[in-house]
């Protein structure tokens, strides 16, 4: 299935491209993308976790916790924060003066806007690699 803001083909994969080292996006991703991979999207960084903790012991607020009928519908508010937390301040590096849901909307917008053409670029590539490889 098609997005219609989406790059097809080549535009995409040279989007793309711009996010390999030297690219003028490499920055970029390995400032915004690549630290969620390695440090929430896999495993949780204990040293994150503790500075996470210590921040937020700095600015103690009550927490509330939802059971829901399912793992979706159940919120733990001190466990988001601390996500939260160490995505925003400590890897993507929004500084505390900085309005953090604005600045993360930019950020992720940033980087849904990669990912949807990597999705494009893969999408395009296996039917590419399907048709030159089909026995």
């Amino acid at each position: 299935m098609r997005r219609g803001k989406g790059l097809a083909g080549g535009a995409g994969f040279a989007a793309l491209c711009e996010c390999l080292p030297g690219g003028k996006d490499h920055a970029d991703f390995v400032r915004y993308i690549k630290p969620i991979r390695d440090t929430i999207g896999f495993h949780y960084d204990p040293n994150a976790v503790a500075w996470a903790i210590e921040d937020r012991a700095k600015r103690s607020a009550p927490f509330s916790m939802t059971i829901g009928e399912d793992i979706n519908s159940c919120r733990f508010e001190f466990a988001d924060d601390l996500l939260d937390t160490v995505v925003c301040r400590k890897l993507w590096e929004i500084p505390s003066d900085k309005d953090v849901h604005a600045e993360a909307d930019r950020i992720a917008d940033w980087c849904f806007q990669k990912s949807a053409l990597f999705f494009d670029f893969g999408e395009d590539f296996v039917c590419h690699f399907l048709r030159e490889h089909a026995a």
